[in-house]
């Protein structure tokens, strides 16, 4: 069985520009979120947006999660 190679997918997919938009966003909650002591570099918590990323770019719609609870959202 051979190795499946992601770089590929991942240029393809990571540089369209709803993809970027979406990382910008996540981005800029997660530095808010240190700048307002909410969480620290490194830490295991994750910036959940209430709502989506449509929703969860006006201020007070993101609240901390920790990464088990967030990321096993389905």
């Amino acid at each position: 069985m051979t190795k499946r190679v992601y770089s590929a997918y991942d240029k393809k997919n990571q540089a369209r520009p709803e993809e970027v938009r979406k990382r910008v966003i996540r981005n800029k909650a997660r530095r808010e979120a240190i700048k307002d002591g909410r969480v620290s570099k490194g830490s295991s918590k994750d910036v959940h947006h209430v709502g989506g990323l449509k929703g969860g770019k006006a201020p007070g719609k993101t609240q901390v999660v920790s990464r088990s609870k967030n990321r096993g959202l389905k």
